[in-house]
């Protein structure tokens, strides 16, 4: 259930021509967005193995 969290976030960010929408996100996530993408890289990856 995390795994698939993690892998349909980005979607929320997504402008028309489904490229990243980076405002957004950052407005979202604030500061947090490097550590956010790290974590969910990882749990991604960690997943990914199990």
């Amino acid at each position: 259930m995390v795994h698939s969290a993690l892998t349909a976030a980005p979607t929320l960010f997504l402008e028309r021509g489904g490229l990243f929408a980076e405002e957004p996100f950052n407005i979202r996530l604030g500061f947090y967005r490097e550590n956010f993408d790290a974590l969910a890289s990882a749990l991604v990856q960690a997943a990914g193995q199990a």
